[in-house]
């Protein structure tokens, strides 16, 4: 049995992942599992501690995407590691006391319970196959039967200035996603212009609203029809806790809770209809989109982070696919 490794996270860059939480459980139990294994060479004295230690992690859950994190799941990891470091500073001082001491019934029942306490099960992988930390790209949910024809995932500074043809400000890559640095009173964007119309398009996103005093919008794929008009698909910026899927051709709308996860956005022009799935692969919201068949003008992808006195956010895109018609 060996410790799993603990991950550090930056304030808001990082989101809170089960892994986080579960992997302080699992340490706990192997914890447990190292010091009951050592029952038979320790002053019996510390039984009582260690079933202390095991009743605070019989308590403890593990939990999923979308669970939410109590305090009182934080506090019993806290009394939990309280109660590992009495238990290693009462062996430090035991360390220094003559096992003639320890009395003939103490001797006894510390012998009675190594060979009768049972170890706690951890999980040696835990895996979360039904709730994948990011979007597959390539999942069937949204990707077309004969697969994309471009696919951005930003592993490098490259994919930059290959997606973003028709230009871009403020923007960059760090662990394999695409995100951006505006200074204050300003927005970073990054667009491309495409001269082959898009039969779907997805983008796989997530979005931290910091602040807004106004609905933005926020990232949007364009279908320019002709000189007169353009029809948009956009994510707005609703609220400080709600993102809006809209479209200006069709006028309908969905307003959907933002948990700051991921999200893909899928444009689908075979059957005219702008979705968002969450994290886990539900649809989410849904509205008709609108375009003209006879269109000669270039599709388009935009998307942008504001930061400015309307709206301060973090937007943060894991992959662009785009299937061309």
């Amino acid at each position: 049995m060996s410790f799993k490794k603990l991950r550090k996270v930056r304030p808001h860059e990082d989101v809170i992942e089960p892994d986080d939480h579960n992997n302080l459980v699992d340490n706990l139990k192997i914890a447990y599992n190292i010091l009951q294994d050592r029952l038979p060479k320790i002053d019996p004295t510390i039984i009582d501690k260690l079933d202390e230690l095991k009743s605070l992690i019989n308590k403890m859950r593990y939990v999923q995407y979308g669970d939410y994190v109590f305090a009182d799941d934080h506090n019993m990891l806290v009394d939990a590691f309280n109660k590992v470091a009495d238990i290693c500073e009462t062996l430090k001082r035991l360390a220094f006391v003559p096992k003639e001491t320890y009395s003939i019934v103490a001797r006894a029942k510390a012998r009675v319970l190594a060979s009768s306490v049972e170890k706690l099960p951890y999980k040696e992988s835990y895996s979360l196959t039904t709730s994948p930390i990011t979007l597959d790209p390539n999942d069937p949910t949204w990707t077309p039967a004969e697969g994309w024809d471009k696919v951005w995932q930003f592993e490098s500074s490259s994919e930059i200035s290959d997606f973003g043809n028709n230009g871009y400000d403020y923007a960059y890559v760090e662990d394999g996603l695409l995100k951006f640095n505006p200074p204050s009173g300003d927005s970073g964007h990054i667009s491309r212009a495409d001269s082959y119309r898009y039969k779907r398009v997805a983008i796989a996103f997530r979005i931290k609203i910091i602040s807004i005093s106004k609905v933005i919008r926020t990232m949007y794929v364009v279908k320019r029809a002709n000189t007169h008009s353009s029809y948009t698909t956009i994510i707005d910026a609703y609220s400080q806790t709600e993102l809006r899927l809209r479209d200006e051709g069709s006028g309908s709308s969905v307003v959907f809770t933002n948990t700051e996860n991921w999200y893909a956005l899928v444009v689908d022009y075979d059957v005219m209809k702008a979705r968002v799935y969450d994290i886990n692969k539900n649809l989410i919201a849904e509205v008709d989109v609108t375009w003209e068949s006879f269109a000669s003008y270039s599709d388009m992808i935009y998307i942008y982070e504001y930061n400015t006195s309307d709206l301060v956010e973090d937007v943060e895109i894991d992959w662009v696919a785009i299937k061309y018609a």
